[in-house]
């Protein structure tokens, strides 16, 4: 009844077709109503996009994923920390979620739920972690119930206390250790004491640190002098000249080892070996008697 009264308040306005067509669609965002790329993408600019910023959404992690890979540690630590971000570890609270079979209980304090946040910040052997970790912790900044939140400071907040050019902190290593000590909790029955654990994680990133550090080049100095320039007779209707080299290399330079090295060649001496009796001696032997021979003044 409603609606059968409504109708002709909604029909009376509208203009009668004078072709008497059918009712079609029509575009309505072109003067000729035909649907134009151009003006679909004017759309989702200006129509589509504040209707979203309208939308209360979550915070996006995305700078959170594409920063974990620019941490200065290995990839399989990148790795996992990009696992714990998206959820993607096989923490309790994932398992039942995906109806596994399992306790939802943490294995290492016996919380009744384990969540990634638990198992990194808020387990009490966590917590003993980051206490004796050089890692700068505040209460209200750090290890609150949010692991975004949480690696939101690691990754950036905490460089105000830190030169980020001096960040050597082993946090990344700090979060393998306590995963792996969780799970050597949970498969093997082991716990470890989290003193050890925070003085193994700190000697692997030293050592992580050190085996990376870029080591400048040495660049070696060779000095060429010349000395006195000679001429020899033509030959080939071209006029040959040389010179004495002498190559001075760096103390202490690899290429020679340790000390000093200078070899001097008498020029003409070894053009006219070449030259004389001897030019049919062309293998290496000869060669270097003919220069150990040239040498010798």
């Amino acid at each position: 009844m409603v609606g059968s009264r409504l109708e002709p308040c909604l029909l009376a306005p509208l203009a009668i077709s004078s072709a008497h067509r059918r009712d079609t669609y029509c575009w309505s965002y072109t003067r000729s109503g035909q649907y134009t790329v151009k003006s679909e993408y004017w759309v989702a600019q200006n129509v589509l996009k504040r209707e979203e910023e309208k939308q209360v959404v979550e915070p996006s992690i995305t700078d959170l994923q594409a920063y974990v890979w620019k941490l200065k540690t290995p990839k399989k630590i990148c790795h996992l920390i990009g696992q714990l971000l998206t959820g993607h570890v096989a923490v309790t609270r994932n398992l039942a979620r995906r109806n596994m079979r399992c306790d939802n209980y943490c294995p290492r304090c016996g919380e009744l739920e384990e969540s990634v946040t638990h198992a990194i910040f808020e387990c009490p052997p966590a917590l003993q972690v980051w206490s004796l970790s050089s890692t700068p912790t505040g209460p209200g900044i750090f290890r609150v119930p949010s692991v975004y939140t949480n690696m939101d400071f690691l990754f950036w907040r905490k460089n105000a206390i830190i030169e980020p050019d001096q960040d050597r902190d082993p946090y990344p290593w700090l979060i393998w250790y306590i995963w792996k000590a969780r799970n050597k909790k949970l498969f093997s029955g082991i716990d470890r004491d989290p003193l050890e654990l925070v003085r193994h994680a700190e000697s692997e990133c030293q050592a992580w640190f050190e085996a990376n550090k870029v080591v400048q080049p040495i660049i070696q100095d060779i000095n060429v002098e010349e000395s006195q320039w000679w001429e020899h007779p033509t030959y080939g209707g071209k006029e040959s000249h040389a010179a004495r080299v002498t190559p001075a290399y760096r103390i202490g330079s690899t290429a020679v080892g340790n000390g000093e090295h200078a070899p001097t060649f008498d020029m003409p001496e070894l053009w006219n070996g070449l030259q004389g009796d001897d030019c049919n001696v062309k293998r290496a032997p000869g060669l270097a008697k003919l220069c150990d021979g040239a040498g010798k003044d």
